[in-house]
């Protein structure tokens, strides 16, 4: 009967509705930056903390198969800025993140991913970061 199907459209539609809103008031808003290596030095953390949800540190890469897992860790912030860097992410709930290749930092990769034994490697030099 066109009655009960009217219902159901409208109890579906209701529903959609209803899901919708929750779905909407729990969804947050994220805003990344992207810090290159050569930007370091001059950067105020707290300043760029307080206004991102998700700071990227650039850029690590992966060793060539059958070297160290992750190369060119002389790309990290310094050890003080470093710390600058995780005590303003604290203070402002900013998650500090830090990418793996990119502008030709990527060619390890590859030969990474394909062996399960380098996959295992890789994950516990990152967990050690």
């Amino acid at each position: 009967p066109p009655e009960r199907a009217r219902m159901r459209w409208m109890l579906s539609a209701t529903g959609w509705w209803v899901l919708g809103r929750a779905y909407a008031a729990r969804e947050e808003v994220a805003v990344a930056a992207y810090l290159p290596e050569w930007r370091y030095e001059g950067a105020n953390w707290e300043v760029i903390c307080e206004h991102v949800s998700h700071l990227i540190l650039f850029s690590l890469e992966v060793g060539q198969a059958g070297s160290k897992a992750i190369v060119a860790l002389d790309r990290l912030p310094r050890p003080e800025l470093l710390e600058e860097a995780k005590q303003a992410a604290r203070r402002h709930g900013t998650r500090l993140l830090v990418c793996f290749g990119g502008n030709g930092r990527s060619a390890g990769f590859g030969s990474m991913v394909r062996k399960a034994k380098l996959r295992k490697g890789f994950v516990r030099s990152v967990a050690r970061l």
